[in-house]
């Protein structure tokens, strides 16, 4: 099952360097502005993961991957659980991410930006 997800993640990687792209973006943009804004960088950050995560969905060719994973000695439960276990890694890189950003936050974390994330 996880060569699967590292399958989908080797597929998907220029996407995900986008997103990647972004989220560093709204990294140095709060930093930059000095307020540090930790709610406003969880919601850029995680609408454009969510969006980006869309979009390469919908990019690709869903029928011949769809023909590509039956033709592996897998049921379709286990590719579902994949795709699904593909979505949580995304967003607990996304959580790494958030947890450093509270790192170098010069006001520190809270319980409030635990409950955000």
């Amino acid at each position: 099952m996880w060569s699967l997800v590292k399958a989908d993640l080797i597929y998907t990687r220029v996407g995900l360097g986008v997103v990647s792209l972004f989220v560093a973006l709204f990294f140095v943009l709060s930093a930059r502005q000095g307020d540090w804004n930790f709610h406003l960088f969880v919601n850029n950050s995680a609408v454009s993961g969510m969006i980006g995560l869309g979009i390469m969905a919908a990019s690709i060719d869903k029928e011949r991957r769809d023909r590509m994973m039956m033709g592996l000695p897998v049921t379709v439960t286990d590719v579902g659980v994949a795709r699904l276990l593909y979505v949580v890694v995304v967003f607990a890189a996304l959580w790494v991410v958030w947890t450093m950003f509270l790192l170098v936050r010069p006001q520190g974390g809270s319980l409030s930006d635990l409950w955000v994330m």
